[in-house]
């Protein structure tokens, strides 16, 4: 009797499975298409993306070459014209190497807005962060350090991979532009921050005895007169 029952029970199933398809297989069939058009078409895209990646690598590193040959005008005009097109990680990096080169021509306030605008034009954040800091180590040369504060204070606050480095420059044109409370603040982190790099806690130590401690905050207000005594 047991096996009349599987049996039944087996048919039922067929059954049911096959009213089931031909009430929604139609739409698995296009669900599991357009799935597997996805895959490929992202299998696709990543090949694209690596062979683009091969391909501006290869551009970068011709116009590197440039510059270790010290061809900087070449380099320059290289690179800005690499910069007009690509994607934009791409772009940023040719913007920042066209700073290089403008650097070594002696054109810091030009290199200073290629590196600005490379900032602008990276969609990766540690391409980004460099460009600004490099952007601002030039500022700091150009700018005083009401005007540069801003830059670097937009770094320390990111907390990203040059915070370190954003820290001490923020901390040297800080003293430098006698705001010696924003200066001691920035070098007692730094010399304390067990990450940071052991050559920039050095220098904020060394800083931090030339400043001296902060001053003590003033005295409480002399205690009341004794009796007898004029107030």
């Amino acid at each position: 009797m047991s096996d009349v029952f599987d049996e039944v029970e087996e048919g039922l199933r067929t059954d049911s499975y096959t009213s089931f398809f031909k009430k929604y297989g139609l739409w698995l069939g296009v669900g599991l298409f357009l799935i597997l058009a996805g895959v490929f078409g992202w299998t696709q895209y990543q090949s694209w993306k690596t062979q683009e990646a091969g391909r501006y690598a290869e551009k970068l590193d011709a116009g590197e070459k440039m510059l270790a040959a010290r061809d900087y005008v070449g380099a320059e005009k290289y690179f800005s014209d690499m910069a007009k097109s690509g994607p934009a990680n791409y772009k940023a990096t040719a913007l920042t190497l066209s700073a290089s080169a403008l650097i070594f021509q002696g054109d810091m306030k030009t290199a200073r807005e290629r590196l600005d605008q490379a900032a602008s034009t990276a969609n990766d954040p540690i391409i980004r962060d460099a460009a600004k800091l490099k952007a601002a180590y030039l500022a700091a040369d150009l700018e005083d350090y009401k005007t540069l504060k801003p830059r670097l204070k937009e770094l320390v606050d990111g907390g990203g991979p040059f915070v370190y480095e954003a820290r001490e420059l923020l901390g040297a044109k800080a003293r430098e532009g006698g705001d010696l409370t924003e200066a001691r603040t920035q070098y007692e982190f730094l010399s304390t921050a067990l990450d940071a790099p052991p050559g920039v806690r050095n220098r904020a130590r060394a800083a931090l005895a030339v400043i001296g401690p902060a001053e003590e905050s003033a005295k409480p207000a002399a205690a009341s007169a004794k009796p007898g005594e004029a107030k």
